[in-house]
């Protein structure tokens, strides 16, 4: 009810809600310090935990003589909603590899090795493995009964995608298993590997 106006004002304004936030913390130069270092390090490509953010917001709070804050979950869960952060797995090598490294590839070979070929002619592959005898890992459970489970089957044919510029595929590569010789199925012919 104290904020009735600022929460119809903001509800009313505009067209698009998620333009305007409400911010209740009322520590605005501790909440954008803290986002700023924030983006600063994820720039950087260094992995980002609540608890790390949670101690720079503390030290934060004490640089600008904030007296009153606790670094709080309770905080930290209203922090990531007004900036719009999760929590996501870290996967592929992306940072690996840095724009030095590959400028020169990009601004003078690149362009002169495709510039021999056209669009048809430029291929992409990707290979995927199918785990088709796994069952899903999730399910729904009484709250009153355990969620447990067993051993994940390993079970798995391994595949190659391919395609070209110009959006053409290729019939998909399978590599499976047998006693003798691993066999490989490229669209509906057979390949055999001595």
């Amino acid at each position: 009810m104290k904020n009735k106006e600022k929460i119809v004002k903001a509800f009313e304004g505009g067209n698009n809600p998620s333009t305007q936030k409400l911010k209740s913390s009322g520590h605005e130069n501790l909440d954008q310090a803290t986002y700023k270092w924030f983006v600063k390090m994820r720039e950087e490509g260094l992995p980002i935990s609540g608890p790390v953010i949670k101690e720079k917001a503390a030290k934060y709070a004490v640089e600008l003589g904030i007296d009153d804050f606790k670094a709080s979950n309770g905080w930290f869960d209203r922090w990531k909603g007004w900036h719009e952060i999760a929590f996501k797995t870290v996967s592929g090598e992306a940072q690996s590899c840095t724009k030095e490294m590959t400028a020169s590839w990009e601004e003078s070979t690149l362009p002169t090795i495709l510039s021999n070929y056209e669009l048809r002619d430029i291929y992409n592959a990707d290979e995927f493995s199918l785990f088709y005898k796994a069952l899903p890992d999730k399910s729904l459970h009484l709250k009153s009964e355990n969620c447990v489970g067993g051993k994940h089957s390993k079970v798995r044919l391994t595949g190659l995608a391919v395609g070209n510029a110009v959006g053409e595929k290729l019939p998909m590569l399978v590599i499976g298993k047998s006693k003798k010789t691993p066999v490989l199925l490229w669209g509906y012919k057979l390949a055999l590997f001595i």
